[in-house]
């Protein structure tokens, strides 16, 4: 997604915000050479302007993602920083609704309750209630309580309001995944692949909606290589 419309400003250090636009734009790609970039240029708009909270928000949503897609490192310490990152970026500014969205998804990792992500995420509505940003984490959200019908027609919502986002269409087919909807699944990772063809998913979701369908030959004819495990 762009840079989110968070209505701030842009901070007098003008280098601040290009760095922070540059980080917005990597973070968009659903790989890691892109998101490595993404990461680097989030870390020199704070250190262009230590008190600039959306790019502390950014910061953490990259390394949230690097933690999504790394297939080594010390994950868990890299989503510590992520956490501290994004109450930085909450102290800084209390409405941001970046910072909410960035928190949620930490949440919905970790397994936290229900009712904090949804808080976190009813924080963010109020600012930014039809960014596809918005609308896809909960979607993740919903499909994490099980309330399917209603997780997909946000995620189709969050593409629809952004539809050349390869991390909408990567959290789209996710969400399908969750809910059974096995031949979207595959159309959305498709869609992914066909925006960023580094997806670090490559054929990953397609794989596991096959084995689901009972479906192990066509699973076995994918490019499988970055997925030993499937």
């Amino acid at each position: 997604e762009p840079a989110p419309a968070d209505s701030h400003a842009a901070p007098e250090n003008s280098a601040a915000y290009e760095a922070y636009l540059r980080g917005s734009y990597w973070v968009a790609r659903v790989n890691p050479a892109s998101t490595e970039r993404a990461i680097k240029a989030f870390e020199d708009a704070i250190r262009a302007d230590s008190g600039f909270a959306p790019a502390y928000a950014g910061l953490s949503k990259a390394q949230q993602q690097m933690v999504a897609i790394a297939r080594s490192g010390d994950l868990y310490a890299t989503l510590s920083r992520a956490l501290g990152n994004v109450e930085r970026a909450l102290q800084l500014d209390s409405n941001l609704a970046a910072g909410y969205l960035a928190r949620a998804t930490i949440r919905l990792n970790a397994w936290a309750s229900d009712s904090l992500v949804e808080a976190d995420i009813g924080r963010a509505m109020a600012s930014m209630p039809n960014s596809a940003g918005t609308r896809i984490v909960h979607s993740l959200a919903l499909a994490r309580q099980g309330r399917h019908a209603e997780a997909q027609a946000e995620a189709e919502a969050a593409v629809q309001l952004d539809p050349l986002s390869p991390a909408m269409h990567t959290s789209a087919a996710l969400t399908a995944l969750a809910g059974r909807r096995y031949d979207l699944a595959v159309s959305e990772s498709r869609r992914t692949l066909s925006l960023d063809s580094q997806f670090i998913g490559g054929f990953a979701i397609e794989a596991v909606a096959l084995l689901e369908q009972g479906q192990a030959d066509r699973c076995l004819a994918l490019d499988l290589r970055a997925f030993p495990e499937i």
